[in-house]
């Protein structure tokens, strides 16, 4: 997938330093490397002005073309899956999603490839995700 061992390894790292909350963080394209590269959002109790500048970040990533994948993760007391909520808001976007479950051992996380407008057969509301791939590290 678009994540090396390194950003996988350093993402759950990310996750299970918060195991009781959701992270999240955007992957995006270095403008001037090419290569892709973790931006994280702020955790809840961060202070608002770095959330407002992470959110003008990811703003500038989709309107510059650079926003590869939507990141988060679940807490610890999850399973590693989608939950009705993230497939609410997944099938509104044809950006890619990763997620990760904080205290995971397994060395894995699910990757779906974003909705694809173009196909007649778009996927809908519903209890399954077609395209999610478990992922190993």
């Amino acid at each position: 997938m678009i994540l090396s061992k390194e950003q996988a390894e350093e993402l759950q790292a990310f996750a299970d330093k918060y195991p009781d909350e959701e992270i999240s963080a955007i992957l995006v394209r270095n403008k001037q490397t090419g290569k892709p590269e973790i931006i994280y959002l702020p955790v809840d109790n961060i202070q608002r002005y770095k959330a407002l500048f992470r959110t003008h970040e990811y703003v500038d990533s989709v309107r510059e073309g650079t926003l590869l994948a939507l990141v988060h993760s679940h807490p610890s007391h999850n399973k590693l899956e989608f939950s009705k909520s993230d497939m609410d808001q997944m099938q509104y976007c044809s950006e890619p999603w990763i997620l990760f479950l904080a205290g995971n051992q397994e060395r894995t996380y699910l990757y779906f490839g974003g909705v694809d407008y173009a196909n007649p057969n778009v996927w809908t509301s519903s209890e399954e995700i077609s395209g999610v791939v478990r992922c190993e590290y």
